[in-house]
């Protein structure tokens, strides 16, 4: 398959996941926000939303 030619040196890498996470958190955010909430209160809270579904996200879950 071809995806298994890629280097896959990040995988399982929970650091890697964390900040993939939350710069797709906040881009996504960013761009569906309304002209008038692109100031810094708003922008503040929603690194710090972004941030706690990252964290939360990218967490080590033991599987049984």
């Amino acid at each position: 398959m071809i995806l298994d030619r890629f280097n896959h040196k990040f995988k399982d890498n929970r650091y890697y996941n964390l900040v993939v996470i939350f710069v797709g958190l906040f881009f996504a955010a960013f761009m569906i926000m309304p002209d008038e909430w692109r100031k810094p209160a708003p922008l503040i809270l929603v690194v710090f939303i972004s941030a706690a579904i990252a964290k939360f996200s990218a967490l080590d879950r033991k599987q049984d």
